[in-house]
């Protein structure tokens, strides 16, 4: 009887890690939206907000999100796939490019190939597909 509360337990928090995952997300969000808008330094509570806190705010954003996204997916599960360190390169990789791609349709960063302007339009399909790509490299990692 023990086993089934404490594993129920472990459900419960597993699920709310997974919950605050999504807010940290949002908070990390509109810490992008407010440097991009660019209307800082500005007070909140009594707190001046300056770009440096921004970044600091958006630092340990990423940092709270990896920790309870790797607890929530329980992503250090160990599998005898051979294939998962080319898969979590994969992911890596892919994030990044689609991390790319949405800061230069976040900050609206001109880009230009043999001076051929690339349209913005196009970066957008590309953060769709590279995060799909980085999210499926991941669960594949990790299926058993």
């Amino acid at each position: 009887m023990f086993f089934i509360s404490k594993h129920k337990h472990i459900s419960a928090l597993r699920e709310l890690s997974k919950f605050l995952t999504g807010l940290i997300a949002a908070d990390l969000l509109v810490g992008v939206w407010v440097l991009a808008s660019g209307g800082y330094p500005f007070d909140i509570l009594g707190f001046t907000v300056t770009v440096s806190s921004i970044y600091a705010w958006m630092a340990a954003d990423i940092v709270l999100l990896a920790f309870l996204a790797h607890y929530g997916w329980d992503v250090g599960i160990t599998t005898n796939n051979p294939r998962r360190p080319f898969l979590l390169a994969a992911g890596i990789l892919f994030l990044v490019v689609a991390l790319a791609h949405l800061s230069r349709l976040l900050f609206d960063i001109p880009f230009d190939v043999a001076g051929v302007a690339i349209p913005y339009w196009l970066n957008f399909i590309g953060a769709i597909v590279a995060a799909f790509l980085s999210w499926a490299s991941f669960a594949f990692a990790v299926h058993r």
